[in-house]
């Protein structure tokens, strides 16, 4: 017996130290983006949903970059959640957190995805919806949503796509 007791210390110090350093990463990613904005939370009386849909909130990260998750609260974990489509934009309920508002003039794009960080799914088995959070610096992040029921998600995106956005001066611009 005592010729398994140092393999297994050394695998027990081996786990503790990779817990270690991925604690490390974490308090390093908050301490990074820490001047990041938290999102909006939606207003009182907002009302009914016109569209509200189960789903797995995957994750947020920089726009273009999928394996950059933002630890800002309360987009840092993925959990299970509701995607409430408004008149006034998209409202993500995490289970466990705030809500948040994506504002209809914040939501550039949308569309399907088939990775992020720590998810790869079928091809286009994820939502992602491409906002900005930061409007002062103009930080556009993608976010990522697995919808539970597969033939809720055309309605998604078809709502996502239907959301009214104000004109932009630049909108018409090469037209």
């Amino acid at each position: 017996m005592s010729d398994r007791v140092g393999p297994a210390l050394t695998v027990i110090a081996l786990l503790l130290l990779l817990l270690a350093l991925m604690v490390l990463g974490w308090r390093a990613r908050r301490r990074r983006q820490r001047a990041l904005p938290e999102p909006p939370r939606p207003p009182a009386g907002l009302g009914a949903p016109d569209l509200e849909v189960d789903v797995l909130y995957v994750a947020t990260t920089t726009v273009g970059q999928p394996l950059d998750r933002l630890t800002v609260a309360p987009l840092g974990f993925r959990g299970r959640a509701a995607a409430r489509i408004h008149p006034a934009g998209l409202v993500l309920a995490i289970d466990g957190e705030r809500d948040v508002l994506v504002p209809a003039d914040r939501i550039t794009g949308s569309g399907l995805a088939t990775y992020a960080i720590d998810r790869v799914v079928e091809e286009g088995g994820l939502v992602a919806v491409t906002w900005i959070l930061d409007e002062a610096e103009g930080l556009e992040v993608d976010t990522y949503l697995r919808v539970i029921d597969p033939r809720e998600k055309p309605a998604l995106v078809d709502a996502l796509h239907r959301i009214p956005r104000p004109a932009h001066d630049d909108d018409n611009e090469g037209k």
